[in-house]
């Protein structure tokens, strides 16, 4: 018992720490992209969303393509326009968002077309199609599939005519019709072989979709010859490009139930290695899949235990996700592999639960089953009972004795830290009154302070506060002031001693604090961060405790005044 407690409390600090990691990256990151010329800039945008979805943060990943779409639009470069704008397509589609989907894929279609980026057309058109599969509305799936393919045909694209036969594969597929599927699919395969190799990844995409037919009608020995293929064809990608998670993903997957349908252990659990170590787990149809490969592989290679370990959490992934059919298809599967195991008392739980969610009534043969196993339970359960209790004994003392070095550490840390917070604010609260000067401004020479633009950006700040625009930088700044952003840093240094970006937060930190420090106001801390232009209120806790070394939260309180 305190080993696995130990375990889990270790995975949990090193999941926090990657996350702090990654968060670090993204603030970074974020810092660095206005300064970066054109290119290097939108290489960075592709990354950072890359690090708001490894976050499962969808809301910063959106927020990033929309930065991206503005100022490749803004710049007038079509080409990163159109990958930016198929980016968004992707980001709505990977996390559902099939009314945004529907909504973008029109004018961007259109834009596409425009510019004759007939690739990216195609890959937006096969992106739709395959949201409305998975969503269920087939019909319209496969009719938008049919017009692809005669839009295609008309003007003899064999790009789009291959993409719009791989989309028919995945409709007879979803259907459960894999002859027709296997066809079209083989056909979408011939179809790629005569596309020249591009930048895309639908060839790879086709092969992937016939490998996975074939393995599904037990062809698993022809499948794995279209693995190899297709991990010839995705050299091309990877020294082109580097490796693409995704793709390197879906290859390893089918390679993984070639060989353990081949009986290849040593094959299948390089393969199940390399998914696990996929970025795509992020992803909980990715994690799906490897769960139950997984499974695979301990059942064949006899190993139980483990293998009801895994029906488990693939049980609790399929509830996450509101998959209520693999769900119960998981308890079922579990409650013959227990008996099998014979974990009766699994067993039984496994086969309960399955007749509870499919809310149907249970039969005499599952009764008798369920009470027979029920009788071989009551066998072990005193046995365990006396095991149990000593485990819960020792778990208490251990809560116990956790808990009580848990209470004098924050007792002693809260007195420290309330200490030194107190002392932070009797030193605030001896210098000068926050001002829209910046912090730490000395006091400066009369013929200093006749430079026009200075007495300009005086008027600015006092008039307008413009630091409370998120968005404000050196270079809107300069706009506002009618200058370059070279003169404008030369202004703020020689006055201030600070850059731009140094200067515009300590404006902020210092509206900051006077909105802290009012307690009538009422803002939460999120509100301070808002109306004081930070933009986030991680963003404000950040700075605030590099400037002053306490949080928000413990100035507000300890504030005069408040």
């Amino acid at each position: 018992m305190k080993k696995i407690l130990l375990f889990s409390l270790l995975l949990l600090s090193a999941a926090l720490r990657a996350q702090d990691d990654t968060r670090r990256q993204i603030d970074s990151l974020s810092a660095a992209i206005p300064a970066m010329p054109p290119e290097q800039r939108y290489d960075a945008y592709y990354d950072l969303r890359d690090l708001y979805n490894a976050m499962g943060d969808m809301n910063g990943a959106s927020a990033t393509l929309h930065r991206y779409i503005e100022d490749a639009r803004r710049e007038g470069n079509m080409e990163y326009l159109g990958k930016a704008l198929l980016l968004m397509a992707y980001h709505y589609n990977n996390y559902n968002l099939t009314d945004s989907l529907r909504a973008a894929a029109g004018p961007t279609l259109d834009f596409f077309a425009e510019h004759g980026q007939w690739g990216r057309y195609y890959t937006l058109r096969k992106t739709y199609i395959l949201s409305l599969l998975v969503g269920g509305q087939l019909d319209e799936g496969i009719a938008e599939a049919r017009a692809m393919f005669e839009f295609a045909k008309a003007r003899d694209n064999d790009l789009g005519k291959a993409t719009a036969l791989m989309c028919m594969g995945l409709y007879y597929q979803t259907l459960n019709d894999m002859v027709d599927a296997e066809k079209h699919h083989r056909e979408s395969v011939a179809a790629f072989r005569k596309v020249e190799m591009g930048n895309g990844s639908d060839h790879l995409l086709a092969y992937k979709y016939l490998s996975s037919v074939l393995n599904a009608v037990g062809k698993h020995a022809e499948a794995l010859e279209v693995c190899k293929e297709c991990d010839a064809k995705m050299d091309y990608y990877r020294n082109l490009s580097g490796k693409n998670p995704i793709q390197e993903y879906n290859l390893a997957c089918e390679y993984a139930r070639a060989y353990l349908e081949l009986g290849d252990k040593d094959k299948t659990r390089h393969y199940l290695e390399r998914i696990r170590q996929s970025p795509v787990m992020a992803y909980p149809s990715a994690r799906q899949d490897l769960m139950f490969m997984t499974w695979r592989m301990y059942e064949l290679e006899g190993k139980y235990d483990l293998m009801l370990q895994v029906q488990d959490s693939l049980f609790d992934l399929a509830l996450e996700t509101g998959d209520v059919e693999s769900a119960t298809g998981t308890l079922r599967e579990q409650g013959r592999s227990a008996y099998k195991a014979g974990n009766y008392k699994k067993s039984a739980e496994a086969y309960r639960r399955f007749w509870e969610m499919r809310d149907s009534l249970v039969t005499q043969e599952n009764e008798a089953r369920i009470s027979e196993l029920s009788t071989l339970y009551e066998v072990d359960k005193l046995e365990m009972q006396k095991r149990a209790q000593f485990n819960y004994l020792l778990l208490a003392l251990g809560l116990c004795l956790l808990l009580a070095i848990l209470l004098v550490s924050w007792i002693l840390y809260s007195r420290n830290l309330a200490r030194k917070n107190r002392t932070l604010i009797d030193r605030l609260g001896e210098s000068e009154p926050p001002s829209d000067d910046g912090p730490g401004t000395p006091p400066l020479p009369s013929n200093e302070r006749q430079n026009p633009l200075y007495a300009k950006l005086k008027a600015l700040i006092g008039e307008k506060r413009p630091y409370t625009d998120p968005s404000l930088g050196r270079r809107e700044l300069a706009l506002m002031l009618g200058t370059n952003e070279r003169y404008l840093l030369e202004v703020v240094r020689s006055h201030y001693g600070l850059s731009v970006g140094e200067y515009i937060n300590g404006l902020r930190l210092n509206y900051a604090r006077e909105l802290l420090s009012a307690p009538a106001a009422g803002d939460t801390i999120e509100d301070v961060a808002i109306r004081a232009g930070f933009g986030s209120r991680n963003t404000l806790y950040r700075h605030f405790r590099n400037q002053y070394g306490m949080t928000p939260d413990e100035y507000r309180r300890q504030a005069p005044g408040s």
